[in-house]
């Protein structure tokens, strides 16, 4: 088979789709012939499972029974030692003797992770382990109790719990030995799967999962019949599950097991099928692909100069393969197609060049005041921002100076805007010719001026605000009328970063505020207070 003809079996290729029909035909005979022989054998499996389950719920049962039985038993002989005895008669020493008695059986039962003995009112009197005080509902139902019995569920702070206890005394403010049992005493010794592979657990009258294991947390709303049933799991995949009320506290017991390792044998047979078909198919499809490949040259050629268009390539042409058929004629109409690409691509590129730079020319205006040529109030408080938290990362000083030119307002209605302007403009040109690369300095608004000094402390801030001084207090501006110039001076506030932007600035501008109380051309420090 030739080169060309393999260029064709690419996996999106109407080659590859033709012998892909071919394999789906095939595989679907195979379905077809598999369903008679995978129904009676899921049949026999079922019969099995129906047979197994309840077994394993019946014994599972009978283990969980003898373990509530122990437990009961457990506290009726601790209650009689008399050790716990002494303590109810307040003899001397009896509650370190219980104490340790209770830490003894703590030890010595791991079923249990706290044990208490309450008092009059179920006040806990002497308490071991976790859980030094009972909840509310616990001593609710403890109030009640006249035997020795096991509560259902109890929350004990985000976890939920049993409770074994039985009477010392008898009368309406008893003693109360009482146990806590956590679920993972259940989970383990008593609900372990004795069936292959298969999962036991318990769950409550609400259908959420109390102890063991299922394969979802909660079977809430799914009606738990009579025999074996088959749920989904909800993540795709199902389960086989059967069910039997356990009688303690309105709760269930449930063995289930994953669908798939139930019914391993089904999928095996199927698997065997499908391979054998799924080889004859690949014949078949192998022979179709050839044929077609061969006849799909032309396309795939025609193909292949799109894409190298597509990529950017404007000198594309194909072989218009000497015919008059379809095929050739779609040959000339690319190739003509082609040749206006290139053209409307270069001029394309030339517009887009013209766009980027005019772009870029309106993005500096954005950010620039037209008259001093400075940035302009927005783009300071962006620069404000990024600096401040440059400093509060790096740790690096950083001060703001905020300038206004004083008496500017007088200036403007005695010689005019005009005259306003070219004062605006020599004294953003003196403290420009005074700013550090680093530096940042922005017209903030009308005759106000603000300044960045990153990695500038208080006294460099200082002594840079002093130069701008004494350069504007020498700056003369030619105006029209009186002398024909005019000289002006500035104040100064001067910050160090504090706290934030907001705090800093306040700082700043609170200084250049005294700046001007005190006489106007000077320089003011913030405060540190």
């Amino acid at each position: 088979m030739s080169r060309g003809i393999w260029r064709t079996l690419r996996p999106r290729g109407m080659a590859f789709r033709v012998g892909i029909l071919v394999l789906a035909s095939t595989l679907a005979t195979s379905a077809a012939i598999s369903w008679v022989s995978v129904g009676s054998l899921e049949g026999f499996l079922r019969s099995r499972i129906d047979q197994n389950f309840p077994e394993l719920l019946e014994s599972s049962h009978g283990r969980l029974d003898l373990w509530y039985r122990q437990r009961v038993l457990d506290f009726e002989v601790f209650s009689r030692s008399e050790i716990v005895s002494a303590a109810q008669h307040s003899r001397p020493n009896s509650v370190s003797e219980v104490t340790r008695y209770l830490e003894f059986l703590l030890a010595s039962f791991p079923q249990y992770e706290g044990l208490l003995i309450t008092g009059a009112d179920n006040e806990t009197w002497i308490s071991v382990g976790a859980h030094p005080e009972l909840p509310g509902s616990v001593v609710a139902e403890l109030a009640r109790v006249d035997g020795p019995t096991v509560t259902g569920l109890h929350d004990f702070g985000g976890s939920r719990k049993q409770v074994v206890a039985v009477p010392l005394d008898e009368g309406p403010h008893k003693h109360l030995l009482v146990g806590i049992v956590p679920l993972a005493a259940l989970a383990e010794p008593i609900l372990a799967p004795d069936l292959f592979d298969s999962m036991v657990g318990m769950i409550d009258a609400s259908g959420a999962l109390v102890a063991g294991e299922i394969p979802v947390r909660s079977l809430a709303g799914v009606p738990l019949t009579d025999g074996v049933q088959v749920l989904d799991d909800g993540t795709g995949g199902q389960f086989v599950i059967a069910a039997r009320p356990l009688g303690r506290f309105n709760w269930q017991l449930v063995v289930s097991q994953d669908y798939g390792t139930a019914f391993a044998p089904v999928q095996e047979t199927v698997d065997r099928t499908l391979v054998t078909n799924l080889f004859l198919g690949l014949i078949s499809s192998l022979l179709v692909l050839g044929l077609v490949a061969w006849r799909m040259q032309p396309i795939i050629r025609l193909v292949e100069g799109a894409k190298r268009i597509a990529d950017g390539d404007d000198d594309v042409r194909v072989s218009e393969m000497g015919t008059f058929d379809e095929v050739g004629q779609l040959a000339r109409a690319f190739n003509e197609m082609s040749e206006r690409l290139a053209g409307n691509r270069r001029e394309l590129e030339t517009r887009n060049q013209e766009l980027i730079s005019a772009n870029e020319v309106l993005e500096q205006l954005s950010i620039t005041d037209g008259l001093t040529k400075l940035h302009n109030h927005r783009h300071f408080q962006d620069q404000f921002a990024k600096e401040a938290k440059r400093t509060e990362r790096n740790g690096d000083p950083m001060c703001l100076i905020l300038i206004d030119i004083d008496d500017f307002k007088k200036l403007n209605d005695r010689l005019g805007h005009s005259a306003g302007d070219r004062v605006l403009e020599g004294v953003a040109q003196v403290m420009n010719s005074l700013t550090r690369e680093t530096d940042y300095l922005a017209r903030y608004g009308g005759e106000e001026f603000a300044m960045i000094l990153p990695k500038t402390d208080l006294e460099g801030a200082i002594s840079l605000a002093e130069k701008m001084r004494l350069g504007i207090s020498r700056l003369e501006v030619p105006v029209t009328g009186g002398d024909g110039w005019v000289q002006v001076t500035a104040s100064f506030g001067v910050s160090r970063y504090r706290e934030s932007t907001f705090v800093t600035f306040e700082a700043a501008d609170k200084a250049l505020y005294e700046a001007k109380g005190s006489g106007k051309d000077c320089v003011i420090p913030a405060g540190e207070d």
